[in-house]
Parts: structure tokens; C-alpha cells; sequence
């Protein structure tokens, strides 16, 4: 909470991780509240609070990029501790 007093750049959400797709929620808010505080901002990012990020490694492959065209950077993934069946639907189990 102090990262937060002080800089500004986190927002909770009041979601459960083992949930069916509450995943979305975090990423929503975040989003929201990046474009909210910073319009102008070239890039946008987000982590988990125990996700390593190599900061080096991405403003060099940012800087090869063009600001202006829209960009996915990274590879989104899940893992959790959450048993499957309550971390997605039924159609993604392979159970049929």
C-alpha cells in the first residue's frame, strides 16, 4: 500500500484468483485506470506483484517499436493454485 501512496500505479480489485475468469477483472481495472491517469502515455504494461520483469530486455525491444501502431507485448498466461476445474470452463478441461 505504500507503492500505491506513493506513486499512484496499482489498483485493487476485489476479485477472487480462483474464480471462473476473474482474471479479465484485474486486467480491466488495471487498464482502465492506466488510460485514466496517463492518456498520453506511449506504453502501457502490467505485472503480478511476484511476475519478474527485465526491464533492459523490454525497453530495448520497445524501442524498436513503432509507438504509434497498437502492440501485444508478452505472452499473457495463467498459473495458479487454484484446482482446473474452478480456473476455467468446462470446453477447456480436455474432460469431454
Amino acid at each position: 500500500q505504500a507503492e500505491e501512496a506513493a506513486f499512484g500505479d496499482f489498483v485493487f480489485v476485489n476479485s477472487s484468483d480462483c474464480a471462473k475468469w476473474t482474471g479479465s477483472e484485474k486486467v480491466h481495472a488495471w487498464y482502465q485506470l492506466a488510460l485514466s491517469r496517463w492518456p498520453h502515455a506511449r506504453w502501457l504494461a502490467k505485472s503480478e506483484d511476484d511476475g519478474l520483469v527485465r526491464l533492459p530486455a523490454v525497453l530495448h525491444d520497445l524501442g524498436m517499436l513503432d509507438p504509434d501502431q497498437q502492440w501485444w507485448y508478452g505472452m499473457p498466461a495463467w498459473m495458479g493454485s487454484c484446482p482446473l476445474q474452478t480456473s476455467c470452463p468446462d470446453s477447456f478441461r480436455g474432460d469431454e
